[in-house]
């Protein structure tokens, strides 16, 4: 035997190695099957248990009422904000149930089209709408109801209305139902407000593209091959389709904002603290990476009006004292003092749209003229927003030294992540040497200049001590913003949100990469307004790079002609009302194109088409 194996060593060794090889393949294979089937099981169950049900009621709702509303009406109620719709109900000149029905009807046929709806019982809110009615009916003086009364309101996925489903964009949520109201809804009830439906978001909430297995990839009504961004797309499709008059978003790192450009209507994320976020549904502790980008909540809607509104009736309204307790500054708001505005679309990591980089100079020279009602008062300075790159970089690092997506992992709970995270945790969990080899590569083989500028100034914290000292910089470097602005007097900044229009969906990586103007002023906690400010002309991307990133952004404007574009305007932390007074001034401007959202013009034919296949 042992002269056998002597003469025999090495075929032997072979066998062994490749019974060996057979083992860790059929245990590989035995790995994938039991992962497919767990993920294959969860989002059947999702489907049949979630979704399936909602469609359900969708059908019976939309063959139960699809008579009650006329073309007339809809045309009628979609163009009144939401102060005219409060007071036409008030003064019963319209009833809630005949606007809740109107909005639920488009949102049950257009928004369920577009994956705009996340969990809906259209039933159940018309119940609300005609208690609203009967509370009117029975009201001896309209003063004394609530402003908002019998107004409907849509509300993102993860925002807790009781009786709604809180999935966050996993098919493992499928059954959490909200058990009562969050402060913030609980608080807009109190004002009257109907809830309408939840919004549809992406998986997690960190992406721009509202994507997931549970309802589906939300498309833009501009154009269905487009995306209405994230994570608040739904809510900002829901408003571009006349599905609702306004919604709840949350942005964290352009997340109402980016949705609202992307849609043509406006968008307002506050200073952290003005609106609650009490409750809302944030994934495992690993979220807390993310505050040094302060998310908030924020407000969608396609007049400008509302906007204002909401934030008259909110601020200083939540019994918490880790909320702002001031009410709303209307003085701030009208001030006549002259103000000084500095903007900029310099930023060398890419270039603006040209049609945007027109509208932000356009803009800034009509603020040194008058409009057509009142003389404006306005000083207006360049800034190059290179400047606060430092502070960019920083801040990116402590979201890698924190594991910003490790929650967005552990919340899967067998469902496969979806496409637009998969390259994202190798690079979180590589080794610094791992790292310094990819930037080599990349410098040497690859066009990619702008990977290893981002690779060159993350900076990899290698202990606790290190981390704090990270995250002290980045403090200082805010700071140092703050005081240059208040030395040089400037009360309001005009940029970019996004360098272009929405993107097809698929291209969620073009979006990711170029979230710096709507990243920075989540990081510096500055209240901004998203202006929409006209639609793309010019298909041409001028850009200097000839990396994936610029031949991505090149192919995707070539068919955008007609997409709405953006900017927006921001302030100093707690100067919201200053940057809602000079977003204003803006609006007003001969020279701002507006988009002017209405059924009757060829912009809806989309909608019609939809809204008329049911």
């Amino acid at each position: 035997n042992i002269s056998f194996l002597k003469d025999n060593y090495g075929l032997i060794s072979l066998a062994c190695l490749a019974g060996y090889s057979l083992i860790k393949i059929g245990s590989y294979i035995v790995d994938v099957v039991v992962e497919n089937s767990r993920h294959n099981s969860i989002v059947r169950k999702a489907r049949l248990e979630l979704v399936e049900k909602r469609d359900a009621r969708i059908a019976a709702f939309v063959d139960k009422y699809k008579n009650e509303i006329s073309k007339e009406d809809i045309l009628t109620i979609t163009q009144l904000g939401v102060k005219e719709l409060a007071d036409s109900i008030k003064n019963k000149k319209l009833t809630s149930r005949k606007v809740t029905l109107c909005y639920a009807l488009n949102a049950a046929t257009v928004g369920k089209e577009l994956n705009n709806i996340g969990d809906a019982d259209f039933e159940r809110a018309l119940k609300e709408a005609e208690q609203a009615d009967q509370v009117i009916a029975n009201a001896s003086d309209i003063n004394d109801l609530p402003p908002l009364i019998g107004v409907p309101m849509t509300v993102k996925d993860h925002i807790p209305a009781k009786g709604y489903v809180d999935t966050m964009g996993y098919c493992s949520n499928y059954n959490r139902v909200a058990e009562k109201d969050c402060p913030l809804v609980e608080y807009l009830r109190k004002l009257g407000i109907v809830v309408l439906c939840k919004t549809n978001v992406p998986m997690g909430l960190l992406c721009m593209e509202s994507e997931n297995r549970v309802f589906g990839t939300s498309k833009n009504i501009w154009d269905f091959s487009r995306t209405t961004g994230g994570s608040s797309g739904g809510e900002g499709g829901m408003q571009s389709s006349f599905c609702s008059p306004i919604g709840i978003g949350t942005d964290i790192g352009g997340s109402v904002r980016c949705p609202a450009s992307f849609n043509g209507v406006y968008g307002f994320k506050p200073t952290h603290n003005k609106f609650s976020n009490k409750d809302f549904i944030l994934g495992t502790d690993e979220y807390s990476a993310w505050k040094c980008w302060v998310g908030t909540t924020g407000f969608l809607s396609r007049k400008y009006e509302d906007i204002i509104l909401i934030s008259q009736l909110l601020f200083g309204s939540f019994n918490d004292y880790t909320f702002d307790q001031r009410k709303f500054n209307n003085e701030q708001l009208n001030t006549q003092r002259k103000l000084k505005v500095a903007y900029g679309c310099n930023f060398e990591g890419f270039e603006v749209h040209s049609d945007i980089a027109a509208a932000i100079k356009a803009t800034v020279e009509g603020l040194k003229g008058k409009t057509q009602t009142n003389e404006l008062n306005y000083e207006v300075v360049e800034f190059d927003w290179n400047k606060v790159v430092e502070l960019f970089y920083k801040g990116y690092s402590l979201i890698v030294n924190g594991d910003g997506i490790g929650g967005l992992y552990e919340s899967l709970k067998g469902e496969k992540v979806t496409y637009h995270y998969k390259d994202y945790k190798p690079l979180l969990e590589a080794s610094p040497l791992k790292i310094s080899f990819i930037k080599t590569m990349l410098g040497i083989f690859t066009n990619e200049k702008r990977v290893v500028s981002l690779l060159n100034n993350v900076v990899i914290a290698k202990n606790t001590s290190e981390f704090w000292k990270l995250g002290k910089e980045f403090e200082r470097l805010k700071d140092e913003f703050y005081s240059f602005a208040e030395r040089n007097g400037i009360d309001a900044f005009i940029l970019p949100i996004l360098p272009f229009a929405a993107p097809k969906n698929g291209n969620v990586e073009m979006t990711n990469k170029c979230l710096f103007y709507s990243i920075i002023v989540n990081m510096l906690d500055m209240p901004s307004v998203a202006i929409p400010c006209g639609n793309v002309v010019n298909t041409d991307y001028q850009t200097q790079y000839k990396d994936k990133l610029a031949n991505m952004i090149k192919c995707d404007v070539k068919d955008s002609q007609g997409m709405p574009i953006s900017f927006q305007v921001a302030a100093l932390p707690g100067k919201d009302e200053i940057s809602l007074r000079v977003a204003k001034d803006c609006i007003g401007l001969n020279q701002v194109k507006h988009n002017n959202l209405s059924l009757d013009t060829t912009q809806s034919d989309n909608f019609w088409k939809l809204r008329n296949q049911k």
